[in-house]
């Protein structure tokens, strides 16, 4: 599949008339979106969408009729929405190459799939100089800020989080297990911690394997402890060449913070 691109250009002016709509026009527009996607959107996006709509539905879905679910909500849906996703991109040869390109996914959150992106993260409140602004849509979450954008953080959290079996393949009930006890914060502390050199995803999979066995010892806090303490460390040290290599590395960064 080619995977199209949206300039930051193109993206800030389709955001920005959304959000120069009145509330009405702009409220039937949005119940009006999965008609003209489907009217404007290319071809070979077609079964993909139809994927994916369903996956995040589903998602929902479990989390309605679960009460332990319900409890967080917010994050069951994105974990269970980010566990179908990221299977269904593959299925379709998405690469890390093309999930390091944000102009892909702009296009994806503004152009295939802005009707998830809105439902998800409905529109915010801003302070101006005559009060406070309630905006139509949540630019940050399409396409303003980079590590934000919607689609592509839960793409990563999962990529990033992701354990494999002893056949090196990916275990998604392995990695759903080491995530089930986290909330919204540690995507945003994994996913937003790239370091200068990129993510480390030896390192960042051994985190997160390392943080689910040991919850009773560590919060999100501490995690976040680890998460800037790494960033840090791998500037100067290189994991691989510690004695014992990642594993060893992991675990004394976490007994630093503690």
């Amino acid at each position: 599949m080619e995977w199209r691109i949206l300039s930051k250009l193109d993206a800030a002016t389709i955001t920005n008339e959304w959000q120069q709509q009145d509330k009405a026009k702009f409220n039937n527009m949005v119940d009006d979106w999965p008609k003209l996607i489907e009217l404007e959107m290319p071809e070979e996006y077609k079964p993909l969408r139809v994927e994916v709509i369903k996956a995040y539905e589903n998602s929902k879905i479990k989390v309605r009729d679960n009460v332990d679910y319900r409890k967080k909500k917010d994050y069951f849906t994105d974990l269970f929405f980010a566990l179908d996703f990221y299977e269904i991109m593959k299925k379709y040869n998405f690469s890390v190459r093309m999930a390091s390109n944000d102009q892909v996914w702009m296009y994806l959150c503004i152009k295939i799939f802005p009707d998830i992106v809105h439902d998800r993260y409905r529109g915010t409140k801003v302070k101006t100089e005559n009060g406070v602004v309630e905006r139509n849509v949540n630019e940050e979450r399409f396409w303003k800020t980079r590590r934000r954008i919607y689609l592509k953080v839960i793409w990563w959290y999962i990529y990033l989080s992701m354990q494999v079996n002893e056949k090196g393949q990916d275990d998604l009930e392995a990695t759903f297990n080491i995530l089930k006890d986290n909330s919204t914060d540690e995507i945003v502390q994994i996913v937003e911690r790239s370091g200068a050199a990129g993510y480390r995803v030896d390192v960042y999979r051994e985190i997160m394997k390392f943080y689910s066995a040991n919850r009773d010892k560590y919060d999100n806090t501490k995690f976040r402890q680890v998460m800037v303490l790494n960033t840090a460390k791998t500037q100067i040290v290189e994991p691989d060449l510690i004695e014992g290599g990642v594993q060893v590395y992991v675990k004394e960064l976490f007994e630093f913070v503690n």
